[in-house]
């Protein structure tokens, strides 16, 4: 019997354990779809690429120091996770007799090295966070509130949300026009509207006066854009110390380890520069539909509705199917 276990451990990977081992443990669970979705999304982007297509018995301290030494100090909570999971699929393995030589990641952590604290310029919410954090925000028409919810779901940086016009929005809100005077890049910008952040605008555009262009105007003072401490406030007073350009991290740490997205499209929704001079101009017109759908799936994310994510729906097809209902 040993030697039959044994050699099912030689015939079975860890990407194929992992999977097993994940169906197994959140089989019963349907309510918490962002614990489920990460548990394994985590381990298909850092562990997979090294370790996925060894056998379980195959795998040694080493194969695990090369998954984790690329963000052990640069994603120090990710690469604990990271590491904790690991360990959970072996221990299922021993406990199977899949693996006959003890578990691997058994006092991985003091084999690493020290994980410094560094200093955080901006502190990012947990994007495991953020959805109940949205939900409380929502339930306030306040202008404060609506600019904090948009510069969320658009993953822009807090000026060219305050400093955004409606003459800079098409006549449907479905695309942004961002002059270059607003970008830290200094160039013009396009940024689609998901249809959460749409949302958004036309409840803020109820709040509109003849007074202001504005979209998110100071309320004493309308022809003056609402200031950025409004919004820090507000994100401080349920997340002391958190940031709102920190939301933008939090969004590109959940397009890697959920939404699993192209490198190019995450940075592109974030205006970061990708490419040659050349390709950036090609990549922003191009990806303009990826971005999109990016945006969608982090609305989604960012109001809870976590079903597709936590029931392997096609994410995708759910979206267009409401983009077909959308007045």
């Amino acid at each position: 019997m040993v030697r039959e276990r044994g050699a099912e451990g030689k015939a079975t990977t860890f990407a194929e354990l992992a999977r097993t081992v994940h169906e197994r443990k959140f089989k019963d669970h349907t309510n918490n779809g962002k614990h489920i979705a990460q548990w394994i999304n985590t381990l298909e982007t850092y562990a997979f690429p090294v370790i996925g297509n060894l056998s379980i018995e195959d795998v040694h301290q080493d194969d695990l120091e090369q998954v984790l030494d690329p963000i052990w100090t640069t994603k120090p909570e990710t690469a604990r996770r990271v590491l904790q999971r690991i360990k959970t699929v072996f221990d299922h393995a021993c406990g199977r007799g899949l693996r006959t030589k003890g578990n691997p990641a058994t006092g991985m952590r003091s084999l690493m090295r020290e994980q410094r604290a560094k200093t955080k310029h901006f502190k990012a919410m947990p994007y495991m966070e953020i959805s109940d954090f949205v939900l409380d925000l929502d339930q306030s028409d306040d202008v404060g509130a609506l600019a904090l919810i948009f510069t969320i779901l658009t993953a822009l940086r807090s000026g060219p949300v305050r400093s955004a016009r409606w003459s800079d929005f098409d006549d449907g809100l479905k695309t942004w026009k961002v002059p270059a005077a607003s970008m830290k890049s200094r160039t013009d910008f396009t940024v689609p509207i998901s249809m959460p952040a749409r949302a958004v605008l036309l409840r803020a555009k109820k709040l509109r006066t003849k007074a202001s262009d504005l979209v998110f105007p100071s309320p004493s003072q309308p022809q003056r854009m609402i200031s950025d401490g409004t919004m820090r406030k507000l994100l401080q007073s349920k997340h002391p110390g958190a940031t709102v350009h920190g939301m933008r991290t939090s969004f590109r740490t959940w397009a890697a380890e959920i939404a699993r997205a192209d490198h190019d499209v995450a940075e592109l929704c974030l205006a970061h520069k990708v490419g040659s001079r050349v390709a950036q101009i090609y990549n922003q017109a191009e990806l303009l539909d990826q971005r999109l759908m990016l945006m969608e799936k982090w609305g989604l994310w960012v109001y809870g509705d976590l079903e597709p994510f936590a029931n392997g729906s096609d994410v995708e097809a759910v979206i267009r199917g409401r983009w077909m209902t959308r007045p």
